[in-house]
């Protein structure tokens, strides 16, 4: 399960204070919380291989990861508006 997986990971860095984390959390909170750092991080991908590409020639490829960024900011916005 997510959750325990996640909570026994956390356990092996915090210690015995780790076993108050999950007072209220649900597999959904684990879920939503690493796919919005997913986006985000692939966001940051796409920005910074924009301008190299761009550079490089590659216009077509950096406006698609532009466009990308974009959909993932997007995307990110709406979690935090539903969740």
């Amino acid at each position: 399960h997510d959750v325990i997986a996640f909570l026994t990971s956390l356990a092996e860095f915090v210690g015995e204070d780790s076993r108050y984390v999950h007072q209220g959390m649900t597999s959904s909170d684990v879920v939503d919380t690493c796919f919005a750092k997913q986006l985000t991080q692939a966001a940051e991908v796409c920005e910074n291989n924009a301008p190299i590409n761009e550079a490089e020639g590659n216009h077509e490829q950096a406006a698609l990861e532009r466009s990308n960024a974009n959909a993932y900011r997007s995307a990110i916005t709406t979690l935090e508006a539903i969740g």
